[in-house]
Order: C-alpha cells, then structure tokens, then sequence
C-alpha cells in the first residue's frame, strides 16, 4: 500500500520513482491505482475484523488470560516498523549493496 510513516512507503517510492526515471508512466499510474485498491480492501478487513461489535453480546474475556505478552509483541513490532520508516537509510543502503554483489548496474 505505501503509506507513509510505514515501511511499505519506502519501497513503494523507490520502485514508482524508477518506474518514472526509466519513462513508464503508464505502469506507475497502474501501480498507484493497485496501491488505493489495496488500500481499500484492507481497510475493509480491518473494520470488519476488529472494529466490528462481537457476535455475542454476553461474551467477556476470561479472568485467567494475561494480555501482556500480546501487547508487548504488539508494542514491539509497531516499534521496530517506526523505526525502520523514520531510519531507512541502513536497510536501502544494505539492499543497494546486495543488489550490487548480485551484479545490478
């Protein structure tokens, strides 16, 4: 989808701006077309999914289950993302550097 501060952004503006640079506006106007549709469908799962009211209205957490661990995993992935979109200069330059070893131009 490439939504800025996330990290598909990135790579999604790396890719449109050589898509341009190279004269193929026609697939970039496509590839953003495909991204607003992505990004439709995915935010229509995610209302659905977790903005939706429970099935059953009578349905409570059990009073044994510990939550933290999820939530630590959670904090920690949105984390780590953040700051791979604030910092992405390491990993891009990390991929130039492979793509190089694999004998890009």
């Amino acid at each position: 989808m490439g939504i800025p501060p996330l990290s598909g952004f990135w790579s999604k503006l790396l890719v449109l701006q050589e898509a341009i640079a190279q004269g193929h506006v026609t697939w970039t106007v496509v590839a953003l077309l495909v991204s607003v549709l992505t990004l439709y469908s995915m935010m229509k799962i995610w209302m659905e999914a977790f903005w939706k009211p429970h099935p059953d209205d009578g349905w409570q957490c059990p009073a044994a289950t510990r939550l933290w661990p999820a939530w630590l995993a959670t904090l920690g992935l949105a984390a780590v993302t953040l700051a791979i979109s604030f910092y992405p200069q390491a990993l891009l330059d990390y991929s130039l550097a492979a793509a190089q070893t694999l004998g890009a131009r």
